[in-house]
């Protein structure tokens, strides 16, 4: 990190990945309640992208660093 501190460049783009478990444990709580209509079905894909997503880049992330390091 530099600038005092504060992430620069792709570092603020990255989701924590404490958010993206917790946004893909919201979904399937959201799925979970009653009544499950297709409007819960479509929110429920929509979460679970989102945090599988932000794995996918958290996970991106880190592998190009050990390269950068390497």
């Amino acid at each position: 990190m530099r600038n005092g501190g504060r992430p620069s460049g792709k570092e603020d783009r990255i989701p924590h990945p404490l958010m993206s478990v917790s946004t893909i444990l919201l979904a399937v709580l959201f799925g979970v309640f009653d009544p499950f209509t297709w409007w819960r079905t479509i929110a429920v894909i929509f979460l679970f992208s989102i945090g599988v997503y932000g794995l996918y880049q958290w996970w991106s992330f880190r592998r190009e660093q050990t390269r950068e390091s390497a």
